[in-house]
């Protein structure tokens, strides 16, 4: 298999310490928590400075910025002050936000909404094109596709099969491990596997794109992690940006920005063939609504 299709760009810095934060080194973890505590204050701090502000040598800074594909720190510095400047800009959090016992009703809604918004915005600001381009492309020219998710990746999995379905497509959603196996045991290299997974571990989801990409099918990963197991399977890996909280990004905020991508990914499989897929939007249409109408004069 040649070498994977994701963004070798560096990525948004308070959406990777968010999804990310958990899986540096000590010394980086302190480096990344002070900055997602303080993006705005971190944002104009020399060097130096910060590595006296986390008890972080200088070299661990660079190590954490090189991480995230910027050259050093300058560049990533750069980087943190735009995303402030644009965060401030739509007057939008920019860190991720964790509902708390003493919330009331107004506060828990605009936090959940905020975390969505969140969540689905960065998400379009951080897309890797090329991949995104590439997946699409793939979608488009399967003889059939077989999309594995469970749970909220599920709906996901099952929402878009609908849509896909509705233009013609050879598609499949494989919502547990024995029907996402006995998909992709099936599959041919001139088949499409895409495996949809928030944290790119879970093991109904990744076995599933095991095997298709043994059987030489095309493989495609929409996960938030680019270095999980999953995209580690996957030729093509298109990202969401998600930055985890404890209660909120796992569940629905994650969903919204799987939801959002699956949105787009069938738009432009749309707009590849636009005249045709309206006709067929249009046929399919038209045969529910006069189910509909039927049912309705019964009654």
């Amino acid at each position: 298999m040649g070498e994977s299709i994701h963004a070798r760009r560096s990525v948004s810095p308070v959406v990777f310490l968010g999804a990310e934060l958990g899986r540096l080194p000590p010394a980086e973890q302190r480096v990344a928590g002070y900055l997602l505590q303080r993006p705005e204050s971190a944002a104009l701090a020399t060097i130096s400075e910060l590595s006296a502000s986390t008890a972080a040598s200088p070299a661990t800074i660079v190590r954490l910025a090189r991480r995230m594909g910027f050259e050093g720190y300058r560049d990533f510095r750069i980087a943190l002050a735009t995303e402030v400047g644009r965060a401030q800009g739509r007057e939008a959090p920019l860190t991720g936000v964790d509902i708390e016992p003493t919330d009331d009703l107004d506060v828990l809604l605009e936090k959940v909404a905020a975390a969505d918004i969140s969540a689905i915005r960065n998400t379009i600001d951080d897309l890797d094109r090329v991949a995104f381009s590439a997946a699409v492309v793939a979608l488009s020219g399967a003889r059939r596709s077989l999309l594995i998710g469970v749970g909220s990746a599920g709906l996901v999995a099952r929402d878009l099969r609908d849509k896909l379905y509705r233009l013609r497509r050879d598609v499949v959603a494989a919502t547990d491990r024995h029907s996402g196996l006995t998909g992709a045991a099936m599959l041919t290299g001139r088949d499409v596997a895409l495996g949809i997974s928030h944290s790119g571990e879970t093991e109904d989801v990744v076995q599933p794109l095991a095997l298709a990409q043994e059987m030489g099918a095309t493989t495609i990963a929409l996960t938030n992690y680019r270095d999980s197991t999953l995209a580690k399977h996957a030729r093509i890996v298109v990202t969401t940006a998600v930055a985890d909280t404890s209660i909120r990004s796992r569940g629905m905020a994650s969903r919204a920005a799987l939801m959002t991508l699956s949105d787009c990914i069938f738009i432009a499989v749309v707009q590849g063939s636009y005249d045709q897929s309206l006709d067929t939007l249009a046929l399919t249409s038209r045969a529910i609504e006069r189910t509909t109408a039927r049912r309705v004069g019964a009654t």
